[in-house]
């Protein structure tokens, strides 16, 4: 992928206009954004992804297009509900939800799921979807009774499996909690407050003193996960959005989404 950088015949504003188009002329119909239209692994919408380009968009004035997002993600948990009730019921039993059952990372843009071939149980994208939802409606959108459905059925699903080992934002290492997971859903969990007010359920405070705890063990220093003394660009971004630090202007519409694949050889924009 060739970057697009600001030069002496290219201004910020020209890039971000720029990214601005093709993020909304990437958009399906559906309101998912392909993470790689002409790449075939990649012909999918991740909700992480979507979810940090949702917010890109509110930013520039178009939460047009990112309550379209917004309605894509909504109708697919609600249509996933079942297999949710059946996760949160697993968990509560001591087990691990079934491949079937759990919220996958990635859909096709119809809202269906996309082939078993790839690391799909992934925690921080419903997290980093309602964290993006309660941002869109502070910026003027509305948030539907679709929107609310979807954002209980998102809060008790990540309250019941927060501390279970899942793949990070890389899609690596499955047999661990990722500093990075968990605070994406924290980030969730606080703003599915806001979301639901006085209908948030009840366990989702006892989910967040846990991860309040986890991330507070790690003081200031925020390995990739606990016994790892590495670090990944995914954990401070999400640690700087459970501060409520915006260091956001319109350039961000240009790199969100790219900010979060960003890895040798492993990038999807």
């Amino acid at each position: 992928m060739t970057a697009l950088l600001p030069t002496p015949a290219r201004s910020t504003a020209e890039l971000a206009a720029r990214s601005l188009e093709i993020i909304l002329d990437g958009q399906a119909p559906s309101g998912a954004f392909i993470a790689g239209p002409t790449f075939g692994q990649y012909r999918y919408a991740w909700l992480r992804d979507g979810a940090f380009i949702a917010e890109a968009l509110d930013l520039v004035g178009r939460t047009d297009a990112a309550a379209r997002f917004h309605d894509w993600v909504a109708s697919l948990m609600v249509a996933a509900s079942d297999g949710i009730e059946r996760s949160i019921a697993a968990a509560a039993a001591g087990g691990s939800p079934a491949p079937e059952d759990y919220l996958h990372c990635r859909y096709a843009a119809d809202g269906s799921v996309g082939p078993d071939d790839w690391p799909t149980f992934q925690l921080d994208g419903p997290g980093i979807w309602l964290w993006s939802l309660a941002e869109h409606a502070r910026r003027g959108g509305t948030v539907t009774s679709a929107h609310r459905a979807a954002a209980d059925l998102a809060a008790r699903y990540l309250t019941a499996l927060w501390d279970h080992p899942s793949y990070d934002a890389w899609e690596e290492s499955p047999e661990h909690v990722h500093t990075s997971t968990v605070a994406g859903i924290l980030v969730g969990l606080r703003a599915a407050r806001e979301l639901l007010g006085s209908d948030t359920p009840p366990e989702v405070g006892v989910a967040e003193a846990g991860i309040v705890e986890r991330l507070a063990a790690h003081e200031g220093t925020y390995t990739k996960w606990d016994g790892n003394d590495a670090v990944d660009a995914p954990s401070p971004e999400n640690i700087r959005i459970t501060q409520n630090c915006d260091t956001h202007d319109t350039v961000t519409v240009g790199i969100t989404a790219p900010s979060i694949r960003a890895r040798p050889g492993r990038s999807r924009a």
